[in-house]
Formats: C-alpha cells, sequence, structure tokens
C-alpha cells in the first residue's frame, strides 16, 4: 500500500468550501457535492501531498497529489477490478506503472501521457 491514514493523522478535520477557497493548509476530508471525497494533505487549498480520491461511483485513487492532481507514486483501483500501480504526472499515468487487468493480464513498463509504450 503506498499510503494509508492513522489515527494522529487528524484526517477528521472536516474541510469546508470556504476554507478551500480561502487557502486551507492541512490534513482533513473534503466531501464533494457528487459525494466524491478526499482525505489527506492540502495546501493553499488544493489536495497537496499525500491522500485517498474516492470517486462517487466506487473508484479510488490513493497516493501523491500535486496542485490538485494526481503526481508522484499512486494506485488507482477501478470497479471491475482493473488496477494502475505507478507513477503520475499532471493527473496522467506517466513514467514507470503496471496495469492489471480484471483477467489477470498485466501490463508492466514505462507509460507515457496515459499511453504504454513498453518495458
Amino acid at each position: 500500500m503506498i499510503f494509508s491514514c492513522s489515527s494522529s493523522d487528524n484526517v477528521d478535520n472536516i474541510i469546508t468550501y470556504d476554507m478551500l477557497i480561502n487557502g486551507y493548509t492541512g490534513k482533513g476530508t473534503y466531501i464533494y457535492d457528487d459525494s466524491s471525497k478526499y482525505v489527506g494533505e492540502y495546501l493553499n487549498g488544493m489536495r497537496h501531498g499525500k491522500g485517498v480520491y474516492s470517486y462517487k461511483d466506487g473508484e479510488m485513487y490513493e497516493g501523491q497529489f500535486k496542485y490538485d492532481k494526481k503526481h508522484g507514486k499512486g494506485k488507482y483501483s477501478y470497479t471491475d477490478g482493473e488496477s494502475y500501480e505507478g507513477e503520475y504526472k499532471n493527473d496522467m499515468m506517466h513514467g514507470y506503472g503496471i496495469y492489471i487487468f480484471s483477467d489477470g493480464k498485466v501490463l508492466e513498463g514505462k507509460w507515457e501521457k496515459a499511453t504504454f509504450v513498453g518495458k
């Protein structure tokens, strides 16, 4: 697992929309209007650092964020059982990563702008 919250992480701190637009920095939980949820670190009102973003459809990203985008190491889990674990840049799979399909097939190697380019 790339990231996990412990009780000492203070993620029980509920973040409000006003806190975000006023540049909140720290740890906490924000629930979006569509019921998706982010639990993790913020910088100047943006997801920045380690966190978990749970989408309303059940998909989940767990890992690093930079200025509100997936960036760094992370794992994205899809509702159909597929997953990608590896590097992200500007919200896209980019760098080394492993994609596991629901049938067990594995793509492992280099990704560029969300496209697999090989080993």
